[in-house]
């Protein structure tokens, strides 16, 4: 019997396709490291980089809005007689959804 391999076996692939400007700054980057070979310093880069996740506040507040407008909308058309007042009631949920979306789209066109 041998002895126990010390080395964690590394059998999965990932296949990335980097630019040729791209593949250059990998080139520098690891040339300036003390990793032996470029395979370990694109897994170092890739898996002890802290990388941090950017949530979109105007999106998420945005969602949050829609939420409750569609709630308030689901409860006004859950009752079986639409009244004059459920109506109008209906008529001003629709144009705050309708604001809320271009308030979006101008959100979005800014970026």
């Amino acid at each position: 019997m041998g002895r126990p391999k010390t080395k964690s076996h590394r059998d999965k692939a990932i296949k990335v396709y980097y630019s040729a400007m791209e593949a250059e700054q990998l080139k520098k980057g690891f040339s300036a490291s003390s990793c032996r070979t470029l395979t370990q310093y694109i897994r170092d880069l890739s898996l002890k980089c802290p990388f941090q996740v950017h949530r979109n506040r105007s999106f998420d507040q945005f969602v949050e809005e829609i939420v409750e407008l569609r709630k308030e909308m689901q409860e006004v058309t859950g009752k079986v007689v639409i009244t004059k007042e459920n109506e109008i009631r209906l008529t001003e949920l629709y144009a705050e959804i309708k604001d809320k979306i271009n308030k979006l789209i101008d959100l979005c066109m800014l970026k």
